[in-house]
């Protein structure tokens, strides 16, 4: 199993899976929050389905549409292509991450498993997430079944892989059962949001260490200011500019423990022209200063 501390991202704000491949393409992750930057996982999105089980203290998810507070013994469930972010909301919170694509699931394209027990389940849920609480016969198999199928990844006995797909079979079949009769379908969001926050984010990551202005993050979606605004305090639940503040000092964390680089050069490098500036900002989101977080790494 790999346990991880952050995530790798593409480009657009799309998580690399380590370990995650065209043939056989599933991984399990184990993440200790308090090992992450600012004990929080940044804005992600990936075509794998995921399920999280929250093996110790209280995770705050939030999507674009939902936040959501979960504890010890819960999990979650999101569909593909969804942007979420994770919190740590308690000292020494700690989950494992199941991550598949949706074919090991379904088989061949138009089968009886995509058309009667997938689809329905991935449509009614729509662009989010779906809470898994252990308080039904269902609910409590889906979590039982998470745990074997970590003890499964972690072994790798010979014929694991066909375990695993034996596994996320059992484990989709209670979950259609326990969400079909629930979920109300929802409206359908537009596509327009998602790529346009999807181009923003990406062109925040590509020139964060200049001196960028809201308008020009508009101006790469081809959208007016106001309505720049308007879609990341939709999707992501804040403004442009604390977005573009909170990837600067994401990226300056990085950068003190990986570089030997000053802290003004550190500062300077992600965009921030007032050293005392970048040190409050960081001070804020971090909870010690830029001097302390790298003599923490020591």
């Amino acid at each position: 199993m790999r346990a991880i501390s952050d995530l790798e991202l593409k480009s657009n704000q799309e998580e690399i899976l380590p370990g995650y491949t065209e043939a056989f393409p599933y991984v399990c992750m184990f993440r200790r929050m308090d090992e992450c930057i600012g004990r929080k996982i940044a804005w992600h999105w990936h075509s794998a389905l995921e399920i999280d089980y929250v093996e110790e203290g209280e995770l705050e998810y939030k999507t674009p549409e939902n936040p959501l507070l979960l504890h010890k013994g819960e999990a979650v469930f999101f569909n593909s292509d969804v942007l979420h972010t994770v919190t740590a909301r308690s000292r020494d919170s700690r989950l494992y991450a199941h991550l598949f694509d949706r074919n090991l699931i379904a088989g061949m394209f138009g089968s009886v498993f995509e058309r009667k027990y997938l689809m329905p389940v991935l449509e009614n849920i729509g662009p989010g997430m779906y809470v898994i609480r252990p308080d039904n016969a269902d609910r409590i198999h889906i979590v039982e079944t998470m745990f074997h199928l970590t003890d499964v990844y972690e072994k790798k006995a010979e014929g694991y892989e066909f375990m695993i797909r034996s596994l996320l079979s059992d484990l989709w079949y209670s979950l259609y059962k326990d969400a079909a009769s629930k979920i109300p379908m929802k409206e359908a969001k537009s596509p327009g949001d998602s790529t346009r926050i999807q181009t923003m984010m990406k062109y925040i990551q590509e020139h964060f260490g200049e001196k960028i202005s809201i308008e020009q993050i508009a101006g790469s979606a081809n959208i007016s200011v106001r309505e720049c605004g308007r879609c990341f305090q939709s999707k992501l639940g804040m403004s442009p500019g604390n977005y573009l503040n909170d990837y600067r000092i994401r990226s300056a964390a990085e950068l003190l423990l990986a570089t030997e680089d000053s802290i003004t050069e550190v500062a300077e490098k992600c965009g921030f022209s007032s050293g005392s500036y970048f040190g409050k900002t960081f001070l804020k989101m971090i909870g010690c200063t830029p001097k302390e977080y790298r003599r923490s790494a020591e």
